[in-house]
């Protein structure tokens, strides 16, 4: 569940996948991973313009948009939170 976190955030925007997976390495334990990426995606929810603007999207992408779907990868990131680690179930690519 927490690696479709991952995904999830590709299907957003590629650069937001790229900073999430990019920071796993930061990361000792998955709760650890999934509690920064929510801290990543409130700052992201809160200022949308920095991250577009950041990765020259500024002017492209909608920001309401944008917020709308940073707050339903939230959604899932709370959910895989509060999902024991025994249920979450095993990466595909292991």
């Amino acid at each position: 569940m927490a690696y479709d976190i991952i995904a999830n955030a590709g299907m957003i925007m590629d650069e937001l996948r790229l900073e999430i997976g990019s920071s796993c390495s930061r990361y000792k334990t998955e709760d650890s991973f999934l509690n920064g990426t929510l801290k990543f995606i409130n700052k992201n929810i809160d200022d949308p313009e920095d991250f577009l603007d950041c990765w020259n999207y500024i002017d492209e992408i909608d920001i309401k948009e944008f917020k709308s779907t940073l707050i339903k990868l939230r959604e899932k990131i709370l959910l895989v939170i509060n999902t024991p680690i025994s249920d979450r179930g095993e990466p595909p690519f292991k």
